[in-house]
């Protein structure tokens, strides 16, 4: 609720309260509390922190797109728009927030992002690989050695400019390669590894 009050210097005249703060006031205000690090917005997760790296990687990796920046003042704008309707951070701790950042790109823009900067690579046998944007390097894949069996080249994002590095992980999820040529990977560093990997995991599917 809000308290309205009249006032003469410090003297105060007259007050009345009414129920419910006005909605763009109480959108603002409840934006204001979570930016200021008062409160965490749960659906401002993982894929949203992506969605905001891939528009800066596809910013820079391809700009004769003309992708618009998503800026400190456009997060607060979208999140202020997700919380317009709310009255308490209890209403909007869980939002979904998603929609919003789809909302806020255009059709062109989405189909843009889904082509040259997607969340996901298919993989020669079959596999979806996700991808992880950061700011300061290039974009990668972690991916299990066997998901990679047939996989002859990295694949590439940005229209086929950019080859993703690849992670390799071992049949335990651990990092046991990183290489931006699969290519030479396969002819230089996977026999010795086979031999090694094969002996600590044989029931494992490897190839020659």
């Amino acid at each position: 609720m809000t308290r309205e009050t009249e006032c003469y210097h410090d003297l105060v005249l007259s007050g009345k309260v009414r129920d419910g703060a006005p909605l763009d006031e109480a959108a603002r205000l409840l934006t204001e509390y979570v930016l200021k690090g008062r409160g965490v917005l749960t659906g401002w997760n993982e894929r949203m922190e992506q969605w905001v790296l891939r528009i800066l990687f596809l910013r820079g990796a391809m700009p004769e797109l003309g992708l618009a920046e998503f800026t400190q003042e456009d997060k607060q704008s979208l999140i202020e728009s997700a919380c317009h309707g709310a009255r308490s951070y209890k209403e909007i701790k869980d939002l979904d927030l998603w929609p919003s950042a789809q909302a806020w790109l255009s059709g062109q823009a989405r189909g843009w992002l889904e082509e040259f900067a997607p969340e996901r690579v298919p993989l020669a046998g079959g596999a979806k690989a996700k991808v992880t944007y950061a700011a300061h390097e290039a974009p990668s894949l972690s991916v299990k050695i066997q998901d990679l069996f047939g996989q002859k080249e990295n694949p590439r994002i940005a229209a086929g400019k950019v080859p993703l590095v690849i992670k390799i992980l071992a049949p335990n999820f651990r990092p046991v390669q990183v290489t931006s040529d699969l290519a030479s990977f396969w002819k230089l560093n996977y026999p010795a590894l086979k031999v090694e990997l094969q002996r600590r995991y044989p029931k494992h599917r490897w190839i020659d």
